[in-house]
């Protein structure tokens, strides 16, 4: 009888499950995007001792670098650090004595000054590692607070074509989406790399162009009888 019982029990309980998941409900998805200029960076600088006559040193390009960048109006004390913060020697073969810095540059306007500054000094290489913005964290917030926003808009939307309204939200789905940026320059219409750049006779302006930066949820809410 105890046996019944339970079984009775486990019956009644699997069917108020199932009438709860076939709650009727409409699923959406909901969508933001926002346009973005990029106003931090990360340059890598390598410095590679030259095989010359007279062979030009790291430590005297190391001087005309922060000399250079100073007069450019940067920062260096705070900007300019070694790469993992010691200095890289090594000697492979025939190889020369090299060294890497990153350079943190707090607006498009600085980086064109910083690779105007460099690039008569004739480094071994100036890239940009990195390419973002400052407020990333705050926008991507706001982003997906938009797009919970339209995922509900388009729900109750969706519930006023049929003669009915939403209820409660039952299921969120939060995407993650891509918030890097990519290191394009633009030369007057057409768009050259950053190393064509730096090895070009003349440092062209640097002009980053604008990204969408997008963010996706999807939605599940109550479909309830008109209000």
């Amino acid at each position: 009888m105890k046996r019944l019982l339970l079984l009775v029990v486990a019956l009644i309980g699997a069917t108020m499950v199932y009438a709860q998941d076939d709650q009727a409900s409409v699923n959406v998805t909901g969508y933001a995007e926002v346009e973005l200029v990029p106003d931090l960076f990360t340059l890598s600088i390598t410095i590679a001792e030259r095989d010359s006559k007279g062979k030009i040193s790291v430590e005297e390009q190391q001087r005309s670098m922060i000399k250079a960048l100073k007069g450019a109006g940067i920062n260096t004390e705070e900007a300019l650090k070694m790469a993992n913060n010691s200095i890289d020697y090594y000697r492979r073969g025939n190889s020369l004595n090299t060294i890497c810095y990153e350079l943190t540059l707090n607006s498009s306007k600085e980086l064109d000054a910083a690779f105007r500054a460099l690039q008569p000094l004739g480094l071994s290489s100036v890239d940009i590692t990195k390419a973002t913005c400052s407020k990333l964290d705050e926008i991507v917030a706001e982003l997906r607070r938009q797009a919970i926003i339209n995922a509900r808009t388009k729900a109750n939307d969706l519930a006023e074509a049929i003669d009915q309204s939403i209820g409660s939200c039952t299921y969120i789905n939060d995407y993650n989406t891509s918030t890097h940026f990519k290191a394009t320059m633009l030369k007057s219409r057409n768009s050259v790399t950053v190393a064509e750049a730096y090895d070009s006779a003349s440092v062209p302006e640097i002009d980053f162009r604008s990204e969408k930066l997008s963010y996706s949820v999807q939605a599940r809410f109550e479909l309830l009888p008109k209000r």
